[in-house]
C-alpha cells in the first residue's frame, strides 16, 4: 500500500513537472497579448 502511494505522488509530482513549461509558455504569450494591445492603443492616442 505504502508502494502504491509513493507511485501515485511520484506520478503526479512528473504530470505537474511536465505541465510546467505549458503554463509557463501561456503566461508569456498572454502577457505577450496585452503588451502588444497596450502598445496599439498608445499609437492610436498619438495618433490622435
Amino acid at each position: 500500500m505504502v508502494v502504491d502511494s509513493w507511485q501515485l505522488a511520484v506520478g503526479s509530482w512528473q504530470l505537474t513537472v511536465s505541465s510546467w513549461p505549458l503554463l509557463v509558455a501561456n503566461n508569456y504569450e498572454i502577457t505577450n497579448k496585452q503588451k502588444r494591445i497596450t502598445t496599439d492603443e498608445s499609437q492610436l492616442t498619438t495618433a490622435n
